[in-house]
């Protein structure tokens, strides 16, 4: 019985550890995305990637990391990197765009995680669907408008 009483609070504390998670994941992209000033074109395409992930779940994200590394390919090809950021000495660039990198490819996987997570969950693929893109959209835009803002609190001018 005991085990049982674990089990359902283990349920009921995965679906909000899930949301906040990519609440705060997405938030981070938007201020990425801001910082390496992406064009209308990039935030659509990542946009209506987002929208196939969190439709498809684990199934999309091979295609999903294919965005990701031709995003950030083209980054360090068009050396667009956090342009309002002091520069850094060049040999930390690398280091920045991998862990960008590598932080994109994991949002990817949190994000098919939390889709078949929700979808498993509960009986509606539309709320699933739904809840989460209501998540991400307010996170990117979210981070998109911090950017500035913590850019003044931690270089002010």
């Amino acid at each position: 019985m005991k085990f049982l009483s674990l089990s359902l609070l283990g349920q009921k504390i995965i679906t909000p550890l899930y949301l906040v998670t990519v609440l705060v994941s997405f938030v981070m992209i938007g201020w990425l995305l801001n910082g390496y000033v992406a064009t209308q074109t990039v935030c659509i395409g990542t946009l209506a990637m987002i929208c196939y992930v969190t439709w498809v779940g684990s199934g999309a994200i091979a295609l999903a990391s294919v965005w990701v590394v031709g995003l950030m390919s083209m980054a360090a090809i068009n050396q667009l990197w956090l342009h309002d950021l002091p520069r850094p000495e060049f040999r930390f660039i690398p280091m920045v765009l991998l862990a960008n990198w590598l932080f994109a490819l994991g949002v990817v996987w949190l994000l098919g995680k939390a889709s078949d997570f929700l979808r498993q969950r509960y009986v509606s693929r539309i709320w699933a669907f739904f809840a989460l893109m209501c998540l991400v959209v307010i996170g990117l835009v979210s981070g998109w408008q911090l950017y500035p803002k913590t850019l003044q609190i931690f270089f002010p001018s």
